[in-house]
């Protein structure tokens, strides 16, 4: 597949268990600002993991968003511009909440073409790595 593998071995598999296992086990501990994207049409995790997870965190400074028109894979599908200005945004809160004045703003991309750009310098940027 062109974002993920065709297949997941059964080590792969045992791997992601112990790492839930041990992200339920110490979500408490979580206190950092916390921003949760998650699709409520995932076909592989439901909804209620991020709720619980939400739930858990000790943050008092997190929020949840919820997408309507995405699955899985939530970066590239078809709201991965919401993803990123929703990231952007949360971070920008985050940040200058730290400060007594603004100093990190990124203007908002609104250009179509200056999207594509930027898409291509990063995938050569990936490609270069």
């Amino acid at each position: 597949a062109e974002s993920g593998a065709d297949v997941l071995g059964y080590a792969l598999i045992k791997e992601g268990q112990v790492l839930i296992r041990e992200a339920r086990q110490n979500i408490h501990l979580i206190e950092c600002p916390t921003l949760i994207v998650h699709s409520v049409d995932d076909e592989i995790v439901h909804i209620r993991n991020a709720e619980w997870a939400f739930k858990k965190i000790r943050s008092v400074d997190k929020e949840i968003i919820y997408l309507g028109d995405s699955y899985h894979m939530i970066t590239i599908d078809n709201e991965r511009e919401t993803v990123n200005q929703e990231t952007i945004r949360f971070l920008q809160k985050v940040v200058n909440s730290q400060f007594e004045k603004p100093v990190f703003e990124v203007a908002p991309i609104k250009s179509s073409q200056m999207r594509r750009l930027l898409r291509k310098i990063q995938e050569q940027v990936f490609q270069f790595n």
